[in-house]
């Protein structure tokens, strides 16, 4: 499938910004005052019985562990909230329309380029697409998946496990390219980390240097 710009913009332009809000506050709102509400019952009588600085290693360590598994549940929880924003942007998904991870990686240069020529805001519908869209990791395999771990132009966001076996797709053809690549940049296959993310807000720098290694990777396949 190749990018087309004039296909992309009516998608970007088509969900109404009000209906966007209103599904996010409708959802988010009574999801985060449920969280607090377990959290505060689950964890009141050991708030109260921290030992705070002059506690004991063990208690220590027990607190930490405490608060990991309290930020694993808000995570889970902003997880969720994302799915159902997603369900409003109608994101179709659009993984068999790639004929394999070739096409898919020069589909998502050529997205990004469009994004940086016409100086696109990446507001929440860009987010979506991009997240969607974007190759995320290069696995040792062959396989290229976006930033949810699935394959490009997958849109499910749970974190229910994928077989890429059943999605041909993914996989990259050109295996010693794609292993050139890697040797090139060893970060064990990774192309952003969660501080340099190509839609982060309020700094083009990331997109930018992100989609130079997409070339350098488009270049290396012999795409």
């Amino acid at each position: 499938m190749k990018f087309d710009s004039a296909t992309m913009w009516q998608k970007l332009t088509c969900v109404d910004n009000d209906e966007l809000m209103l599904h996010k506050i409708a959802t988010t709102r009574p999801r985060i005052k449920t969280l607090e509400s377990i959290v505060k019952e689950k964890y009141k009588d050991k708030i109260a019985a921290l030992p705070g600085k002059y506690g004991t290693k063990k208690e220590k360590a027990k607190y930490r562990i405490d608060v990991y598994d309290l930020k694993w549940q808000m995570d889970r929880t902003v997880v969720d909230i994302r799915c159902d924003v997603e369900s409003v942007h109608h994101l179709e998904n659009v993984v068999t329309a790639h004929a394999n991870a070739e096409e898919a990686i020069q589909y998502a240069h050529d997205f990004c380029m469009w994004l940086l020529n016409n100086k696109i805001t990446i507001n929440n519908h860009v987010y979506a697409y991009m997240r969607r869209d974007l190759p995320y990791v290069l696995e040792s395999n062959g396989c290229v998946v976006n930033r949810n771990y699935k394959p490009l132009g997958h849109t499910n966001r749970t974190t229910d496990f994928v077989d890429y076996d059943d999605y041909p797709q993914c996989k990259i053809v050109n295996l010693e390219g794609f292993a050139n690549f890697r040797k090139q940049h060893p970060a064990s296959g990774y192309l952003f980390h969660d501080g340099s993310t190509p839609w982060r807000h309020g700094n083009i720098h990331c997109l930018r240097g992100y989609t130079v290694k997409l070339k350098e990777l488009i270049k290396e396949l012999g795409i």
